[in-house]
């Protein structure tokens, strides 16, 4: 039978299910074999079909709903996933599948009928690897905040869009080691192949993300700033632009040291990062409000690159304190991690 403009689906004999104890909502093998189809049950385990996910596009009523459907269902860890419709898909509805598999990495399209487009994910569950990631995730944070205090300087407006385009990278690097660390919630051998030493780095590597991408949306924030600032015909006091670069420039340095202290778990080089954001946040925040509480046009824009800055800076204090948790989980240059005896328990 025809379904859709190109597809064709077949029924299966009734005596032939029920003798091989196929029931609704099974999972079929197709092999070819020259010219000939051979289908067989899948047997898996615990009776757990493969990681499909079947998407209604009629209940995503709701703006950008799909969009966010295909994203949770990529991060959930779905390698097929199926989106059907009663009704033909609208040019709307094609545009935004295609437009969201593009931000995924390791996603493609690889049929579609007027009511039928199935994505599959052909990406490596465990490439990268959590620490190239997250090396990765952290240089794209620097890359994008140090071009948007160079745009602050400069006052080239053309750099907005290089400085969304890095924007768009992380996202797609987010929501794949999202999936990653999901899919090592369940599978021991994802964990070893990511580097993943312990189940409590899952827990923290997940708050490392979040806090990288708050990063990120934070530079975003300045950039647009900066640019609504600019494109409203006024300039910034160089005053304030040699203090965004100058604590761009500590933070950098200090970022950095948050993140090697992680992947290290060097308790001493955490505690020194925190003390140093702190430092960082404590003294030159206080002058900086001042500063642009005194500036005659835009101070709302200033206040909001200000705010932005201080908070980078606090998302990378949380990661050194992440680091230090880490450190702490074996026996090591600082403490000592002893199982209690049988004796002593009984005492």
């Amino acid at each position: 039978m025809k379904l859709g403009r190109s597809a064709l689906c077949v029924t299966l004999p009734k005596a032939w299910a029920d003798s091989v104890g196929i029931k609704e909502n099974d999972y079929l093998v197709v092999r070819q074999t020259g010219d000939s189809l051979e289908l067989s049950k899948v047997e898996r385990e615990g009776g757990v079909g493969p990681p499909v996910c079947i998407i209604n596009v009629d209940a995503c009523v709701e703006p950008h709903s799909i969009t966010r459907a295909l994203i949770g269902a990529y991060v959930a860890g779905h390698d097929t996933i199926w989106l059907q419709s009663r009704r033909p898909f609208t040019q709307r509805q094609i545009e935004e599948v295609s437009a969201v598999t593009r931000k995924l990495i390791g996603v493609h399209i690889v049929d579609s009928s007027e009511n039928i487009i199935i994505i599959q994910n052909l990406s490596n569950p465990v490439r990268p690897s959590m620490d190239s990631s997250i090396r990765r995730f952290h240089s794209l944070v620097v890359d994008m905040l140090e071009s948007a205090v160079s745009m602050l300087s400069s006052g080239n407006q053309d750099m907005i869009k290089r400085i969304m385009s890095i924007g768009e990278e992380c996202d797609r690097l987010y929501w794949l080691t999202v999936r990653q660390l999901i899919r090592a919630v369940s599978d021991p051998s994802v964990r070893e192949a990511l580097g993943i030493k312990s189940t409590l780095w899952l827990l923290g590597n997940r708050l490392v993300l979040v806090l990288l991408k708050r990063a990120v949306n934070l530079s975003e924030s300045i950039a647009l700033s900066t640019y609504e600032i600019f494109t409203s015909g006024c300039g910034i006091e160089k005053r304030i632009i040699d203090w965004c670069a100058d604590f761009y420039a500590t933070l950098k340095h200090i970022s950095q040291n948050a993140i090697d202290s992680l992947l290290s778990r060097d308790l001493l080089l955490a505690n020194r990062a925190i003390a140093q954001i702190n430092s960082l946040v404590g003294e030159k925040i206080e002058s900086s409000e001042k500063l642009a509480g005194n500036s005659k046009s835009f101070r709302h824009y200033l206040f909001r690159i200000i705010h932005a800055l201080k908070e980078i800076g606090l998302c990378y204090r949380q990661i050194a304190e992440v680091a230090i948790n880490r450190s702490l989980e074996e026996s090591g240059k600082f403490v000592t991690i002893e199982c209690p005896t049988k004796n002593s328990d009984e005492s």
